[in-house]
C-alpha cells in the first residue's frame, strides 16, 4: 500500500476553500476577491425558477455581504473534502453544510 503525499498544489486548494468559506461567515467582500478571480462566476441552484443561477463573482459578493449586513448568519462548513491535483489541472469535491438563516442545506447529496 502507498502512502498519499498532500502536495503544496492541494494544500493552497483548500486554504483558498477555507478563504471562500470564511468570506461568507463574515460577509466579506474582500475575501471573494481572495478567492476568485475577478473573472470568475458562482453556480448555485435557483430556489424560485429551477436550474442554475450563474452570476458574476462581485455581484455574489454583494449579494452574501448585504444578507450579513441584514443580520443573515450564513455558514458553510465542509462535511468532507477531496482535491485531485493532476499537473495544472486541479479538481475539488466539497460535501458542505451551509445554513442561510434559518434553513440549512447538505450538498452535494450524492
Amino acid at each position: 500500500m502507498t502512502s498519499r503525499t498532500v502536495t503544496d498544489d492541494e494544500n493552497a486548494i483548500r486554504a483558498t476553500i477555507g478563504i471562500y468559506q470564511e468570506a461568507a461567515r463574515a460577509g466579506s467582500r474582500d475575501l471573494y476577491r481572495r478567492a476568485f478571480h475577478p473573472d470568475a462566476a458562482v453556480c448555485y441552484p435557483s430556489r424560485e425558477e429551477g436550474g442554475l443561477v450563474v452570476i458574476a463573482v462581485e455581484a455574489f459578493a454583494e449579494e452574501v455581504a448585504g444578507m450579513f449586513e441584514q443580520g443573515v448568519t450564513i455558514e458553510e462548513t465542509t462535511r468532507d473534502l477531496r482535491v485531485d491535483v493532476a499537473g495544472d489541472v486541479a479538481s475539488a469535491r466539497v460535501d458542505f453544510t451551509l445554513r442561510l438563516g434559518d434553513e440549512v442545506f447538505q450538498g452535494p447529496t450524492s
